[in-house]
Formats: structure tokens, C-alpha cells, sequence
């Protein structure tokens, strides 16, 4: 688990090289004053509005994807589903084609194998 990109061992390091450096007295009172500051910093107006920012931010992409989709709906409600007859209309000549001629085009050539993923055969 990281925090601020600083991972354990390097919160432990920092740690000891606190200890050494402040001594046992002087940390406890540089403890303390981390401590009451950041819990007056957590519960600033400032704070509170940072967070709200940054949830607006997070939500943002989610907003915007209901809001497509949204959009995407819309449209298709006001378009109509009927399509008009010239295009439901097969290319000219190829239902008389298949009309007079329905037999499969044939066999598959002698050299011819199916290919199969691996895994799966005949």
C-alpha cells in the first residue's frame, strides 16, 4: 500500500531517521503538532471543497457516457424505424439469379481442410 507514493519501508526510514534526529521527547511533541495540523487542515472549508472538486472530477466520465447514451437514445426515438422500400429492395438480378439456379455452388476441391482453433477438432 502506498500513500503519496511512499510505500512502507520508506515511511519506516523516514520514521527512524525522525527518531534519531528529533530524539524520543521532541518527537512526540512533533507528533502531536503533525497531528492536531492535519486534522484541522482534514476539516477545513478548503479541504471540503478540494474533495468535492475531485469527486466531480471522478464522476465526470461516468456523466458524460449516461449523457451519450442518452443522446444516442434520443436519436434513435426521433428517427423513424421504418426504412423506406427502395431500400429493403435486394440488388436487381440477384433473386432471379438464385431463383434459377438454387443448387450449392458444389463440392469443396479434393485438397481442401477445414482449419479449427487449437484445441477444438473434428
Amino acid at each position: 500500500m502506498e500513500i503519496l507514493g511512499i510505500g512502507p519501508l520508506e515511511l519506516l526510514l523516514i520514521a527512524l531517521l525522525a527518531l534519531i534526529i528529533l530524539g524520543p521527547r521532541d518527537l512526540q511533541k512533533a507528533g502531536r503538532t503533525v497531528g492536531r495540523w492535519l486534522y484541522k487542515f482534514s476539516r477545513s472549508e478548503f479541504w471540503g471543497s478540494a474533495r468535492q472538486f475531485f469527486r466531480l472530477i471522478r464522476a465526470r466520465p461516468s456523466d458524460l457516457i449516461e449523457q451519450a447514451a442518452l443522446d444516442e437514445w434520443r436519436q434513435e426515438q426521433e428517427t423513424p424505424s421504418i426504412r423506406p422500400p427502395e431500400s429493403d429492395a435486394a440488388p436487381a438480378g440477384l433473386v432471379e439469379s438464385w431463383v434459377a439456379d438454387p443448387e450449392p455452388p458444389g463440392e469443396p476441391p479434393d485438397d481442401f481442410s477445414p482449419r479449427f482453433p487449437p484445441g477444438i477438432s473434428e
